[in-house]
């Protein structure tokens, strides 16, 4: 069995919520990452590759707000994984994923 642990999804208020915990993720790339590398830092992410015109924060953007809703558990997963949030950050990510339980909220999540 893996570590995490699943319960069905009450629909899509709760990946409403994880795309909000995630809403900061286009700035905190803007900031951190170069044009030339910015799509590779979207694609650890599990991000869509980036437009190639626009400014960073713009690129960004478009790549976090084209992340489909099944593909945001593991969005979640590589941000958490980087080990670099500020605690806001975490706690919000770690609030959507893990609940107040602390067991995955999201089936099919992270699955090892």
């Amino acid at each position: 069995m893996s570590v995490w642990h699943h319960r069905p999804m009450a629909g899509s208020t709760d990946l409403t919520t994880l795309r909000k915990a995630l809403d900061f993720l286009p700035r905190r790339l803007s900031e951190s990452a170069t044009h030339a590398k910015l799509a590779a830092d979207c694609d650890a992410l599990g991000l869509p590759t980036p437009p190639s015109e626009g400014t960073k924060y713009r690129r960004a953007l478009a790549s976090f707000v084209a992340v489909p809703d099944s593909a945001l558990v593991e969005v979640a997963r590589r941000v958490m994984a980087t080990g670099s949030l500020p605690v806001k950050e975490r706690i919000g990510v770690e609030d959507e994923l893990w609940g107040p339980e602390g067991i995955c909220l999201y089936s099919g999540a992270g699955a090892a």
